[in-house]
């Protein structure tokens, strides 16, 4: 019996937490004692930016064009990159593959692994096509008087290269 009895006595507790009434009130100004923290006006991301804008490569197959240099430093992030940035035009029906390879400045080669560049273009439309150079282990190569590559344009299905083009951009001009 007092089984029932508190069974019976914990259902109706339920029971009378369920028919609660919610009343709103309205708050009036509400006041604080802590300061909030100033916000950085100062950006961390610097650019230097190096505008080019030069045609380096018209066919039958391709437009391309040479648009700027930028040089990064993210302090947020921890991380500084040079971002080389194309605009590539493809002028045939299939897809082709932007490649870059032996890309040198100021007369010194750049390793292979500080680039990064590959870009797939659709048939008959643009893209930006941007290099990366970025080095995780030291100091970027400098990038004052020139920088010179080969910019490769590959078919997507075969992966053979249909054209190769050579770009030389003297800064010091």
């Amino acid at each position: 019996m007092k089984k029932l009895l508190a069974i019976g006595l914990s259902a109706l507790v339920l029971a009378a937490c369920g028919d609660a009434e919610v009343t709103e009130k309205k708050v009036g100004n509400v006041e604080s004692t802590e300061k909030a923290e100033p916000v950085e006006e100062e950006s961390q991301k610097q650019t230097e930016v190096i505008e080019v804008n030069k045609q380096v490569a018209d066919t039958s197959n391709v437009k391309a064009t040479f648009v700027s240099v930028e040089k990064v430093v993210d302090k947020e992030w921890d991380e500084e990159y040079i971002d080389v940035k194309y605009e590539i035009e493809n002028k045939t029906d299939k897809t082709i593959v932007i490649q870059t390879e032996e890309v040198s400045s100021d007369g010194k080669m750049i390793d292979d692994s500080m680039l990064d560049m590959s870009q797939d273009v659709a048939a008959g439309k643009k893209a930006d096509a941007v290099l990366r150079v970025e080095n995780y282990d030291g100091e970027l190569p400098s990038i004052d008087k020139d920088l010179e590559m080969s910019l490769l344009v590959i078919d997507d299905e075969s992966y053979e290269t249909i054209e190769t083009h050579k770009v030389n951009v003297d800064f010091k001009q």
